[in-house]
């Protein structure tokens, strides 16, 4: 009978050994999971920092770079399949100033130009046209 106890006993350390092991794994596992899901969490972070940064670098080339300016608004233009206003100066508004305009062979005349005629297109109708 004494044997027999003694078989249930090492039977019974033997389970609860085991159990002891699967719960080390078990928070092992979780452990890992939960490292993974850091790291995840940090790679989505820093990915959302280099999306704003790219932003930021956009809008300061949009703000600063009168030609990239001119080349969105050509593209907003003709995506937009809508009409659109351009105020074109006549003849008679340069006559004005026909001693002091810009020379067209002057360094950076073209630059100027574009960057003038930039603000005189509007992305819709104004008025009746015929």
């Amino acid at each position: 009978m004494i044997i027999i106890i003694i078989i249930i006993i090492i039977i019974i350390i033997i389970i609860i050994i085991i159990i002891i092991i699967i719960i080390i794994i078990i928070i092992i596992i979780i452990i890992i999971i939960i490292i993974i899901m850091i790291i995840i969490i940090i790679i989505i972070i820093i990915i959302i920092i280099i999306i704003i940064i790219i932003i930021i670098i956009i809008i300061i080339i949009i703000i600063s770079d009168n030609e990239f300016v001119s080349i969105v608004l050509l593209f907003y233009l003709s995506a937009s399949g809508g009409e659109y206003t351009l105020f074109a100066p006549v003849d008679a508004a340069f006559a004005v100033y026909k001693d002091n305009l810009l020379d067209p062979s002057a360094p950076n005349a073209q630059k100027i130009y574009q960057g003038t005629c930039t603000f005189l297109c509007l992305p819709y109708r104004t008025g009746k046209h015929s």
